[in-house]
């Protein structure tokens, strides 16, 4: 798997920062998006507990999607980034889905 960090600029001018999981052989890959629920959380996904980490959702879930040969992208989440405008902006095929592919 290679891992390339990423910034993308929003259409509302927002940053966000992240990493582009691919699987090993070059080409264009369908790519799927990890969102964070509610929450603190980080790319990763991190459960911790008394004070020590207890999984990494989003590395788990990531590592299969890359194996059946799709690339993930996950980022840093902030309180204020618009979900909306991502997602929007993706099904119209701008920008942020061609920096993922």
């Amino acid at each position: 798997m290679f891992v390339k960090e990423l910034e993308i600029t929003l259409e509302n001018g927002m940053k966000i920062s992240g990493e582009l999981d691919l699987p090993e052989r070059q080409g264009q890959w369908k790519t799927i998006i990890l969102f964070h629920g509610s929450g603190p959380s980080d790319r990763h996904a991190t459960v911790e507990s008394m004070g020590g980490i207890v999984s990494r959702n989003f590395d788990l879930l990531s590592e299969g999607f890359v194996k059946a040969r799709y690339a993930v992208f996950r980022y840093d989440k902030r309180e204020n980034y618009d979900i909306e405008i991502i997602i929007s902006g993706c099904q119209r095929g701008n920008e942020i889905c061609f920096w993922l592919v």
